[in-house]
C-alpha cells in the first residue's frame, strides 16, 4: 500500500498513502525496504507492517481533515481582527489565497432556472 520517496543513492526517504507526484514509487506493505525502513520489528504500536502502513494512512487522513480547520480559523481570525493577513508570512499567505481561490471554484453554481416557471 506505500508508496515511496528514494534518495539519490535509492534509499527510502518516506512513505506515503497516496502517489504525490506521477510515476511515484509503489512497494507492498511487506516488502523488505519498507519493513526495514518502518523497523517493524523494534516498533512499539504493532508487529505487523500493514498495520503501520494503515496507521500512516489514518494520519495522512486527518492530517487532510485538518488542514480544512486551520483555513478555517485563520480565516476567522482575519475577519474578527485578531490577526492581519499580513502578519502571516508571505508563503502561508500566498498558499490559504490559493486554497480559498480553489475551494470558491468548486463551489456549486447557483440554480439558475425557477423551477414554476415554464422554459418557453
Amino acid at each position: 500500500m506505500p508508496y515511496i520517496q528514494r534518495n539519490n543513492r535509492d534509499k527510502i526517504l518516506a512513505l506515503y498513502a497516496t502517489p504525490n507526484y506521477p510515476g511515484h514509487e509503489f512497494l507492498p506493505a511487506d516488502d523488505p525496504q519498507v519493513v526495514s525502513f518502518l523497523n517493524v520489528e523494534h516498533s512499539p504500536i504493532s508487529d505487523d507492517a500493514n498495520d503501520r502502513v494503515g496507521l500512516i494512512d489514518e494520519l495522512t487522513r486527518s492530517d487532510m481533515e485538518s488542514i480544512r480547520i486551520i483555513d478555517d480559523l485563520v480565516e476567522l481570525l482575519v475577519k474578527n481582527n485578531s490577526i492581519r493577513l499580513t502578519d502571516l508570512p508571505e508563503a502561508a499567505r500566498a498558499k490559504l489565497l490559493e486554497r480559498k481561490r480553489t475551494r470558491a471554484g468548486l463551489a456549486v453554481l447557483p440554480d439558475l432556472l425557477d423551477d414554476e416557471e415554464p422554459l418557453v
